[in-house]
């Protein structure tokens, strides 16, 4: 009885693969589309540069939302300490470390009535 239970398990695993492969080549595909812009079925180096940006901006809005806890647009210290936690509660403090660095490098950078600063605002 449970040959046939790991059995179906790995099928299924294998189903779930096979679908998520499937979804990716068709998002791969889609977004090749979107960027040749001049339609010969290849990407010269401009298409592929804007491909490669989109892809990394949808990277970062993904984990914008990740980090967005409470869903307000906005990531927040609270936000931000709760997400340090829960990287050091499962072990991963050196991330948490880094983590925690690059969050306090943004909010020493960002003035709240101006927004980001590279240098000291000279009035």
């Amino acid at each position: 009885s449970s040959g046939i239970n790991a059995e179906y398990s790995v099928t299924e695993i294998l189903k779930d693969e096979a679908t998520t492969f499937t979804g990716m080549r068709d998002l791969v595909e889609e977004a090749i589309v979107r960027n040749d812009v001049d339609g010969d079925g290849f990407l010269d180096w401009n298409e592929y540069m804007a491909l490669m940006m989109e892809a990394r901006s949808n990277f970062y809005v993904e984990l914008f939302k990740k980090y967005d806890l409470n869903n307000d647009g906005e990531i927040d210290q609270s936000e931000m300490d709760e997400i340090v936690a829960k990287m050091i509660e499962s072990g991963n403090t050196t991330s948490a470390k880094t983590m925690r660095e690059r969050f306090d490098s943004m909010l020493a950078n960002f003035d709240a009535k101006w927004g980001w600063i590279d240098q000291p605002l000279e009035f």
